[in-house]
């Protein structure tokens, strides 16, 4: 099934789905979307550059930003359990709103591993 330009899995939805920009570098960003699923976090960028689609399984706690100085206020910060950070740039006051929806998603998707293992 494809939702705007997504392709999801069987059972998959759509959770969450905003304006973003990703950042490469210090000062260098790429606008696109970001998508939370019940199974994924997903970007897209705007222009033809690589897509990131990260399994919720891959992902650690959800974090605000840098922790040598005050992060921006609309810092979303993800990182894989190999270390990999990623950082998008949300609408001002957005950031709480996406870390708590990120939050359950994880939590909902360690419950349906835990069932599938045992039963």
């Amino acid at each position: 099934m494809e939702a705007d330009g997504v392709i999801l899995r069987k059972r998959e939805h759509i959770l969450l789905e905003e304006r973003a920009s990703r950042q490469l570098f210090w000062c260098v960003y790429i606008r696109g979307r970001l998508i939370l699923t019940d199974r994924r976090l997903i970007y897209l960028p705007r222009k033809q550059t690589r897509r990131v689609g990260l399994m919720l399984s891959s992902l650690t706690a959800p974090q605000g930003g840098f922790r040598l100085v005050e992060p921006p206020a609309n810092l979303f910060q993800v990182t894989t359990i190999g270390g990999k950070t990623y950082r998008f740039l949300l609408r001002r006051g957005q950031r709480r709103r996406w870390q708590e929806a990120l939050e359950w998603a994880m939590l909902l998707c360690r419950r349906r591993a835990a069932r599938s293992r045992t039963g």
